[in-house]
């Protein structure tokens, strides 16, 4: 799909960066934000169109996704352990990942993770159905825990 604006966001619970890059002119816009949806789709709406959207997988979820699409712009969710870094780019910073963003995703080079419906995200379903239960089991010490993954074959999700 072609976008003129590719957007990279850093996003955070309290401060939102947003790296919008103009695929034509190159020409770079940067901005700190709140995480208020309607601020970050104003901003979006000032962009040249059609613009495009992407941020890395994380704690705030995918709320941020489905408000975008269901807005009408595409926005794809980076998985991040498949995010390419340049060598030696030891400083991270939240203007750096967005620009980082905003370039791989121009360059098509975004392998996006798929975004559960809101239904299966409080089920805790996966995406064929299968419920997934999670609790913390105690291996050996008091200091050593580790997650216990259960899938259960009972079917209930559906399929995107």
């Amino acid at each position: 799909m072609y976008q003129r604006t590719s957007v990279g966001l850093d996003v955070h619970a309290r401060s939102v960066v947003a790296c919008g890059l103009d695929g034509e002119t190159g020409e770079v816009v940067e901005r700190r934000l709140t995480p208020q949806h309607t601020e970050l789709l104003d901003w979006i709406r000032k962009l040249p169109p059609p613009v495009a959207v992407t941020y890395e997988a994380g704690p705030t979820g995918y709320g941020l996704a489905r408000f975008l699409d269901s807005e009408g712009i595409s926005c794809l969710v980076a998985a991040p352990s498949k995010l390419q870094r340049p060598p030696g780019d030891r400083v991270k910073t939240d203007t750096r990942d967005a620009r980082h963003l905003a370039k791989l995703l121009h360059l098509g080079q975004i392998v996006a993770v798929m975004i559960p419906s809101p239904e299966c995200g409080r089920t805790g379903q996966t995406p064929d159905g299968r419920t997934v239960s999670s609790g913390l089991t105690d291996t050996s010490s008091p200091d050593r825990w580790t997650r216990d993954f259960r899938l259960s074959g009972q079917r209930g999700c559906d399929t995107p």
